[in-house]
């Protein structure tokens, strides 16, 4: 060995390799749904410092995308659809350039759901008060079909968005549904005039994470709250937005709140209360009305925010966040509104027919089959639970009322949903 080699490997035994020398500080917990919709033609963007918590001027963190179609650079994930299909990705987290985490999810791209007009009524904080002129227009372009937004506040797009609300407001005496000392929803709906709500849009959680109260108590009043518009309107599709982050810069906060002592635990907190919602309601886990957006994962927490604002996005923030939803929405349309099978578009386990149907109906399932089937009627009430022990099954709806239902089953670690219609 040379003595310029053996230099190098003395200089290596005596300090070691700097990048394994030095471990991570803390966890930055990558998270992603199980899936992420998209609509054929829109553009879908995934940043890295909304899949992992970043702390602030952290520059140890890099990331790689894996992926099948798209594209990928140092800050994200991005895409305009070209083809409908089931996309994989994969984001790998390095601290130095050593691996120290991953997250995984499906990019499920489908066709524009061709429906009559909707009428779509968001609930929400100051982010609905005043983004919603930037949001509706980008939730026109992402769909095939219209909406309507009804609502007792806006004025171009009505809405019922109040600054610096929580969850728990909407229950409480200065709720717009507070009527007659209750809580009382389809009062507020034909009190106001209002046309029926196909679509209820719930984007809370901001002020919620801002505070002190318990993850524990925000997912109970969401719930609650949930609960109260679910039963007065059980053929509604309710989607629940999971909140923006903040600006990523820090300045942005500290412009509006003087310090960034509430900084990253309001990060951390809105991220634990991303997984809670995601958990309990996404794919009809709940009740089979009721699904997840994951709009806090799509917009540029660097150049969505103007620079004297921690919490409200500009213009191009707005835009992006709502994304999350008109692509979830648009996914859960076909499902929800159309009367049609809808096994092909939904790339389902399994197949039902004939559907519609007059007396039984069978399903076989493609590889796993469920423990058993739970079929929902319009209302959202359990009327006939059948038993699974081969991959194909025969359902006997003679005790069944002509109408619409809902097959609901769990396959592995996901829940699936496809409307049926009786027809006699």
């Amino acid at each position: 060995m040379t003595k310029k080699y053996l230099s190098l490997f003395i200089i290596i035994l005596l300090f070691g390799n700097p990048v394994s020398s030095q471990p991570m500080e803390y966890d930055p917990d990558l998270w992603l749904p199980d899936t992420v919709f998209v609509a054929l033609g829109n553009t879908i963007e995934l940043y890295n410092n909304n899949v992992a918590f970043i702390r602030l001027n952290d520059g140890s963190l890099s990331f790689t995308w894996t992926h099948e179609k798209g594209y990928s650079d140092s800050e994200k994930f991005y895409w305009t659809a070209n083809q409908p299909g089931n996309v994989k990705l994969k984001i790998t987290c390095f601290h130095l350039g050593e691996r120290v985490d991953s997250a995984s999810t499906i990019l499920k791209v489908v066709n524009k759901t061709d429906i009559v007009s909707k009428n779509l009524l968001s609930l929400g904080n100051s982010l609905t008060a005043g983004g919603y002129q930037y949001q509706i227009p980008q939730i026109l372009t992402d769909l095939n079909f219209v909406v309507n937004a009804i609502g007792t506040q806006g004025t171009t797009y009505k809405h019922e968005g109040y600054p610096g609300w929580f969850f728990q407001t909407f229950l409480g005496t200065s709720s717009p549904f507070y009527i007659l000392n209750t809580i009382n929803f389809k009062e507020y709906i034909e009190n106001n005039n209002l046309q029926n709500p196909d679509i209820i849009r719930i984007s809370l959680g901001i002020n919620d994470c801002f505070g002190t109260t318990p993850i524990d108590n925000i997912t109970e009043n969401a719930t609650k709250l949930i609960d109260t518009i679910s039963r007065d309107y059980p053929n509604s599709l309710i989607i629940i937005a999971l909140p923006t982050l903040c600006e990523s810069t820090g300045s942005g906060w500290i412009a509006s709140y003087g310090d960034l002592s509430n900084f990253e635990p309001y990060i951390l907190r809105v991220r634990e209360l991303w997984k809670r919602l995601y958990n309990k309601y996404s794919f009809g886990k709940y009740k089979t009305n009721i699904q997840v957006s994951c709009d806090g994962l799509a917009i540029d927490r660097e150049n969505g925010y103007p620079s004297d604002n921690g919490i409200h996005p500009n213009a191009t923030g707005h835009s992006q966040l709502i994304r999350g939803f008109s692509n979830t929405l648009n996914y859960y349309a076909n499902k929800f509104f159309t009367d049609i099978n809808d096994t092909v578009f939904n790339d389902n386990p399994f197949k039902i027919f004939p559907n519609p149907l007059s007396d039984n109906f069978e399903i076989s399932f493609t590889n796993a089959y469920p423990e058993k089937i739970n079929i929902f009627n319009g209302s959202g009430q359990l009327v006939l639970t059948q038993e699974v022990t081969d991959d194909r099954v025969i359902i006997n709806t003679n005790n069944l009322a002509p109408g619409f239902y809902i097959c609901n089953m769990k396959i592995g670690n996901r829940y699936y949903s496809q409307k049926i219609l009786k027809l006699r």
